[in-house]
């Protein structure tokens, strides 16, 4: 029997959830998970995700058996599915070479664009056009969480808001919300 294994892609390489937990020391961190669920959807990837440690036939821990689930990792997924339901998803394409300093970028092209780059770090977004878009920032924390950011139309250094979550940028054409 084939074992199920989940991955994403991070800085352009192919890994496992397990592999990215023992690189970045996030075990089974609320956190990991959501900027693991976030990355593989801003991919252009389908997240299917399924709570377990052995195979396709074991399931949630291991086992079959329902007390061995763990219901905070499927409310994670669900944040993450529920938010990306709100957003054109299906009209977009991912677009990382429209920025620096790694991260994830879904377009529509001149009409709105998302962008993850996770760990706080500035980045530099490629913009030219002849009107100015606007900009929010989404907390992946607390998705209702929206602060608005400035008006551009050219390439752009954005910072993301300094706190200890992890936010999306939205730049979008006025009137297109």
């Amino acid at each position: 029997m084939k074992e199920f294994i989940s991955f994403g892609i991070f800085g352009n390489k192919i890994t496992t959830l397990n592999q990215y937990e023992k690189n970045y020391k996030y075990s089974n961190s609320p956190d990991l998970l959501a900027v693991f669920f976030i990355t593989i959807l801003f991919s252009g990837a389908v997240l299917n995700y399924a709570d377990m440690d052995g195979n396709s036939s074991t399931g949630f821990s291991g086992t079959l058996d329902l007390k061995d689930v763990k219901p905070f990792k499927h409310e994670i997924a669900k944040e993450v599915w529920d938010w990306f339901q709100t957003i054109p998803f299906h009209q977009m394409i991912p677009r990382q070479d429209l920025f620096l300093s790694g991260g994830y970028c879904l377009a529509n092209e001149g009409v709105e664009y998302y962008v993850f780059a996770h760990e706080n770090k500035s980045f530099q977004l490629f913009l030219d056009f002849p009107y100015k878009l606007q900009t929010e920032w989404i907390n992946t924390a607390n998705f209702k969480e929206i602060r608005m950011g400035q008006s551009v139309n050219t390439t752009t250094k954005f910072e993301p808001p300094q706190d200890e979550d992890d936010w999306i940028l939205h730049v979008f054409k006025p009137n297109s919300k």
